[in-house]
């Protein structure tokens, strides 16, 4: 592979921020990092949850959609370093997994 194709490894330590209380109200995972560049979501709940960065999650646009059992993954090139905030569509206590590294 030419050097210019090359992509560097990096390795670390991943930081669990999951929740067990996601409901209706928007709730933070995860605090602004300036240092972060892994960020999974992975939404477990049997319900749609919204996320969103640097303001509170709504259940509908400008926030993000997770469909039941979908993941959002933020690598490489770009990685939101604000906080994040989700809610979910109905319901409480639903499952968010959320790691950082």
């Amino acid at each position: 592979m030419p050097e210019s194709q090359h992509t560097q490894r990096v390795a670390g330590t991943l930081t669990d921020r999951s929740s067990a209380a996601v409901g209706g109200s928007s709730v933070q995972l995860a605090a602004a990092n300036g240092d972060r560049r892994y960020l999974l979501i992975q939404n477990v709940a049997a319900v749609v949850v919204w996320v969103n960065f640097g303001t509170a999650a709504v259940a509908d646009q400008p926030s993000i959609k997770i469909l039941a059992d979908g993941s959002l993954v933020f690598e490489d090139n770009f990685v939101p370093t604000s906080t994040v905030n989700v809610i979910a569509a109905s319901g409480s206590g639903n499952k968010v997994v959320c790691k950082e590294g």
